[in-house]
């Protein structure tokens, strides 16, 4: 069965979740940047070197009996709670974010990275098991308050686009080539 749109409602929203990444790259009074894992006196940071994306952008699509579908949705920051843990490759904070959702909703969740740069989620804290749960825990409940506030867009537009983007090749000169070996 290929799903069409005549068959099916998306809904196009966003919501906010500002607690599980941040910006990390801290600037000092003295204009000295820190990166949010370093050793740092907490009391010369003056904040953030540069913006952060709080945004969540959520696509949600469901039957015309309400019955989900999939929901799409994004956010901005590295998931990497198991960084150093025994090298392990997980599907981090966002798969638990993705199965609570199908728990709740039904339907498929898929995760897209925002852009991520430098983003990263909360310095040193609960980058274990446990903090994949609980980051997990945090960014599903943002989707599903985005959901539940009906300020979205109902479209019976949906497409994909594709666009090649000729990129020119950085030249390196043999020098660089000789001090990068």
């Amino acid at each position: 069965y290929t799903l069409s749109l005549h068959d099916a409602l998306p809904i196009f929203t966003y919501g906010y979740e500002p607690i599980i990444s941040e910006y990390r790259r801290l600037k000092d009074k003295n204009s000295k940047i820190w990166m949010n894992w370093e050793e740092f006196k907490k009391e010369n940071i003056v904040g953030p070197a540069g913006p952060y994306d709080p945004e969540v952008g959520i696509i949600s699509i469901a039957d015309f009996e309400d019955n989900i579908i999939s929901v799409i949705f994004n956010h901005t920051g590295h998931p990497n709670s198991l960084t150093g843990f025994d090298y392990a490759i997980t599907s981090d904070y966002p798969g638990e974010a993705c199965r609570i959702i199908e728990e709740k909703l039904g339907g498929t969740a898929i995760f897209f990275n925002g852009a991520q740069g430098s983003s990263d989620i909360t310095g040193n804290k609960d980058r274990n098991p446990e903090g994949i749960k609980k980051r997990g825990n945090i960014l599903s409940a943002s989707v599903f308050e985005s959901l539940g506030n009906e300020d979205y867009t109902f479209t019976d537009k949906l497409a994909i686009v594709k666009v090649k983007v000729r990129i020119p090749r950085r030249e390196v000169s043999e020098e660089q080539i000789t001090a990068a070996r």
